[in-house]
């Protein structure tokens, strides 16, 4: 598994959730989608540009595909309203960049729950999972 990309905390969540089954061993791991930031600078080379561009690209954690749907998954220590938030950008622009053909679900997978912004992911339809 490549879990690079996360921090220690994420990591043992991200593996605990694989070894519960929550994520499939088909998942691929840190997704980049939208465009990112391109500076317009004429002082930056291309390879710079292009640097830029790489490290301010959006990371999907996860991205586990079945017959019937997608999952976004993001790994996070605690339910949080920015790990909310990043999940909805996420799934704005996997959609945009992939287009895909099945339904795009959302799942947050953390170690810690949070009862006020459960109800905020149950009103956007983002499932929670705690590990």
């Amino acid at each position: 598994m490549a879990f690079e990309h996360l921090n220690k905390e994420e990591r043992i969540i991200a593996e605990s959730a694989v070894v519960k089954g929550l994520v499939s061993d088909n998942a691929k791991y840190d997704i980049k989608v939208g465009e990112g930031f391109v500076p317009t600078n004429q002082y930056f080379t291309p390879s710079e540009i292009e640097m830029a561009k790489n490290l301010t690209q959006k990371r999907i954690d996860a991205v586990d595909e079945s017959e019937s749907e997608i999952k976004l998954i993001e790994f996070t220590p605690r339910l949080s309203a920015r790990t909310l938030g990043n999940l909805m950008s996420y799934s704005v622009l996997y959609k945009k960049q992939f287009t895909p053909s099945k339904p795009v679900r959302l799942v947050l997978i953390a170690g810690e729950d949070d009862k006020d912004l459960r109800v905020v992911a149950d009103a956007h339809n983002i499932s929670v999972m705690i590990v």
